[in-house]
């Protein structure tokens, strides 16, 4: 006779699966798979994949000249290999299932260079459910938070400490 955990679905804890708004990405085999009610996740991601790669954005400045999404990428960071830590970042936030233990820091002296706008990108590429927002102190517990302070991490893929004077 089969026990009730034989047909109790489990959470997945595949970390090649991205849930997104529109179906199962496997980063393995790169291919967007339908929803399967057997593969169960508590949360994904409020993004929609496309079935085809849309047209690069362009901005139009308040001084006339246009800035294409990918120059401002590359704009973002100073030296060689520039989009390529921004665009694995991003994949790293929707990749919830995989323990990357890492703490990247977005830094720059001079301010006014779009940090908080891809901050923005990557909170709603990773959606609401999947976003905490603190500062270092919250997170080590040296603040209000005691030693409870982290325990809002669970579940979350990313954590911003935004304009941190760390």
């Amino acid at each position: 006779m089969a026990s009730r955990d034989d047909y109790r679905v489990k959470v997945c804890n595949n970390d090649n699966l991205i849930f997104m708004a529109n179906g199962i990405f496997d980063y393995k085999s790169k291919m967007l798979m339908g929803v399967d009610p057997n593969i169960v996740s508590l949360r994904k991601s409020a993004t929609l994949l496309p079935d085809v790669e849309p047209s690069e954005p362009v901005h139009v400045k308040p001084d006339g000249t246009t800035i294409t999404f990918w120059e401002w990428i590359d704009s973002l960071v100073p030296y060689e290999g520039r989009r390529d830590i921004l665009v694995k970042l991003a994949g790293a936030c929707l990749r919830d299932r995989h323990s990357w233990r890492v703490m990247v820091t977005v830094f720059n002296k001079t301010g006014h260079n779009g940090k908080p706008t891809f901050l923005e990108l990557l909170k709603a590429l990773v959606g609401h459910d999947g976003l905490m927002t603190s500062s270092l102190a919250m997170l080590t517990g040296s603040s209000d938070g005691g030693r409870f302070g982290i325990s809002n991490i669970v579940g979350v893929s990313l954590i911003t400490c935004e304009d941190s004077d760390s």
